[in-house]
């Protein structure tokens, strides 16, 4: 189509084009300029095409048009989570694990509980493509002992990345996976003020492929910004529950500054005075 158009306009024209080479088929990108050939009375008689190989220069650029991706997900998920009152927060966990299941090509994204006390771990967040079926129900109550590959990994502050799990050693944690059809995940540990809680997770059931380092360090951000609401949470649960106790106290309560000013007093105060 491009050599008939530059036949007809008689200018040059410049493209992209993606050439397979029939000795290893291995594929470069191109930048083509094709020009038109006029023979001594300026006919055009053929047309005269140079190619220059960019396919590494589109590579970087395909990156860092990735990488901005990837910041503005993390930035309309971290801006939603950060302002949204606590009890909207579970619903807008449930759409950010979603958007980031969707867009590293994951079929399913999931938030796990660590019970060290009991030995077990409890999915308590999941999000399935169409056509994936849930693992909520079947991952309760796994016993640590199943998944203890899993648990060191995270003791260390480390990520789980496997990328076939048919190469897993045998054992209750490879047979787990397979039974949920997982052939590729990619696991980070979550922890609160130092302590292991649990973990965030991406599975592909359709495609065998190692996950990015961008995709790691989504999922890295995305656990902190899990570990700051779940502060939020507990500061606000603190503030709520010294508010009920500063009104409902039998004994009187005053509040002063730091320069000794009154600036609250509660019920029971009120009527000591």
């Amino acid at each position: 189509v491009n050599d008939l158009a530059t036949l007809i306009d008689n200018k040059a024209f410049i493209s992209e084009k993606t050439i397979t080479f029939a000795n290893d088929s291995h594929q470069e990108i191109l930048e083509t300029t094709q020009t038109a050939v006029e023979d001594k009375d300026g006919t055009v008689i053929g047309v005269l095409g140079i190619g220059h190989d960019i396919t590494k220069l589109k590579q970087v650029s395909d990156r860092l048009l990735l990488k901005e991706r990837y910041k503005d997900v993390l930035i309309n998920i971290s801006i939603k989570l950060i302002n949204l009152p606590t009890n909207e927060i579970t619903q807008a966990i449930y759409d950010a694990l979603e958007v980031m299941a969707e867009f590293t090509l994951s079929d399913r994204a999931y938030i796990f509980r660590y019970d060290f006390e009991n030995d077990f771990a409890c999915n308590t967040h999941e999000w399935c493509k169409e056509g994936i079926s849930p693992e909520i129900d079947n991952s309760q109550n796994i016993n640590l002992e199943d998944i203890s590959d899993l648990v060191e990994s995270h003791r260390k502050d480390e990520y789980f990345d496997v990328e076939d799990v048919a190469n897993l050693p045998d054992g209750n944690f490879k047979e787990i996976l397979q039974q949920q059809k997982i052939q590729s995940l990619l696991v980070m540990p979550l922890s609160l003020n130092g302590k292991l809680v649990g973990f965030v997770g991406f599975d592909r059931c359709r495609t065998k492929e190692k996950y990015t380092l961008e995709d790691r360090e989504l999922l890295k951000l995305f656990t902190e910004l899990l570990v700051n609401v779940k502060q939020r949470q507990i500061a606000e649960k603190k503030l709520q529950l010294a508010e009920n106790v500063f009104e409902h106290a039998r004994e009187g309560i005053m509040i002063v500054d730091k320069d000794v000013k009154i600036r609250e007093i509660n019920e029971a105060f009120s009527r000591i005075t």
